[in-house]
């Protein structure tokens, strides 16, 4: 992955047509790290993993306030806009907490011989009776 010499024209201000450059290096040297250590994650026994995704989830709950507050800024979003919980909440820790959760799910029960399909079985009768009226 090429770093675009090292900088990124990136649009802040939520559309005000203002920009700033954003040096990508260290974001650049992460993934690299990040891709060097794919086959040792792949290789890790299922309960390490769960564990280094609890661990995942707890710093990004714990950060989650600096998170949306930092993009606020960045995106000089108004005290009170509804952007700020539709775009910064949604779009950032909440999802990231979400697919965390769900993936401990999923290990957990892949570790445990559970049904992984288990909790899925009631949306096809949800479905049907919204399909009957």
């Amino acid at each position: 992955m090429g770093n675009l010499d090292g900088r990124v024209a990136m649009a802040t201000g939520a559309g005000r047509g203002r920009e700033a450059a954003v040096d990508t290096g260290q974001l650049d040297q992460a993934l690299a790290r990040l891709a060097g250590h794919k086959t040792a994650w792949a290789r890790l026994p299922i309960k390490d993993k769960i564990q280094y995704l609890t661990q995942i989830r707890q710093a990004a709950l714990a950060n989650a306030q600096r998170w949306v507050d930092s993009e606020t800024r960045a995106k000089q979003f108004r005290a009170g806009s509804p952007l700020i919980g539709a775009e910064a909440w949604l779009g950032g820790p909440y999802s990231v907490v979400a697919w965390l959760s769900a993936s401990i799910q999923t290990l957990t029960a892949l570790d445990t011989g559970a049904d992984l399909l288990a909790h899925v079985t009631k949306l096809p009768a949800l479905f049907a009776s919204a399909l009957r009226g």
